[in-house]
């Protein structure tokens, strides 16, 4: 577990920005997807997590990109922008 966290770091440290989305261009250039947003459950889970917003739009859209099973280039790119955000 400690390795993944610290080879995620590493690759999310080592991007070039062109493999990133821009947080302003993610709704136009996802405009065909519908974002899902974080479920925690009908308690809301242990505590409330406030996330940027940048977080909360780029993570929405992944969940879709995950829901529907795309796999494109601009998905790659999305899982880039998601993984440098985090």
């Amino acid at each position: 577990n400690i390795v993944l966290i610290e080879s995620t770091t590493l690759v999310a440290n080592s991007m070039n920005v062109s493999m990133l989305l821009r947080i302003d261009e993610i709704g136009e250039i996802f405009e065909d997807v519908t974002p899902v947003p974080q479920n925690d459950g009908p308690d809301g889970g242990v505590c409330a997590i406030s996330y940027p917003t940048s977080f909360i739009l780029a993570y929405d859209y992944m969940r879709a990109c995950w829901k529907s099973g795309e796999l494109s280039p601009r998905s790659l790119k999305l899982s880039a922008t998601c993984l440098k955000l985090n």
